[in-house]
């Protein structure tokens, strides 16, 4: 899937330019848990490990996506022409995280921001992201999940809980099927 490879690539640069963020999910997926649905995300490089994507005591901060549907804007005979909606949901444990709160989640949403894809070995030919706001903060923005009692307690201050929106605009070549599984190289 197209989002997944873009959400993966998100969270890989986030990984390697915010050293604060020590677990950087791709798109999420709902699990069964004990109390509800869990976020389960990719977090390895190879893409093989998953994880729960659940506030942790122990990580400094957690970053993953969410996302809407694709939805096609335009098409000709060789590109199609997409935007999809997504969220970025922030968790930052203000005891492991020196300095500025603020200016860690910044550093994230900036990061976020100067993406670029490879263009050349994948059927993106072009892509763009725009920041369009700020969400909702708090233990609201873990409302669709359901965390145990100990994890619940991490969402409440002196803990950040933050989504921020973001609208991505990217171009498929033609040979690429934009909900399958493969991605093939045209």
């Amino acid at each position: 899937m197209i989002i997944n490879a873009i959400c993966r690539a998100l969270a890989d640069k986030v990984k390697e330019i915010c050293p604060h963020v020590s677990l950087s999910g791709g798109l999420v997926t709902a699990m069964p848990g004990q109390y509800g649905a869990l976020p389960v995300a990719t977090v390895s490089p190879l893409h093989r490990d998953t994880k729960h994507m659940a506030p942790d005591n122990m990580e400094s901060a957690i970053i993953w996506f969410e996302s809407g549907p694709s939805i096609l804007k335009s098409s000709n005979s060789s590109i199609d022409l997409f935007t999809v909606d997504i969220r970025l949901v922030i968790w930052l444990n203000t005891n492991r995280i020196t300095g500025e709160l603020l200016n860690a989640e910044m550093s994230i949403i900036n990061a976020v921001r100067g993406v670029n894809f490879d263009t050349e070995n994948t059927p993106i030919k072009a892509a763009n992201i725009e920041y369009t706001g700020e969400e909702q903060e708090g233990p609201q923005v873990f409302q669709r999940w359901a965390f145990d009692e100990a994890q619940n307690h991490l969402t409440l201050p002196p803990y950040r809980a933050a989504a921020h929106r973001f609208r991505v605009s990217y171009a498929l070549a033609r040979c690429a099927d934009p909900v399958g599984t493969k991605i093939p190289l045209c």
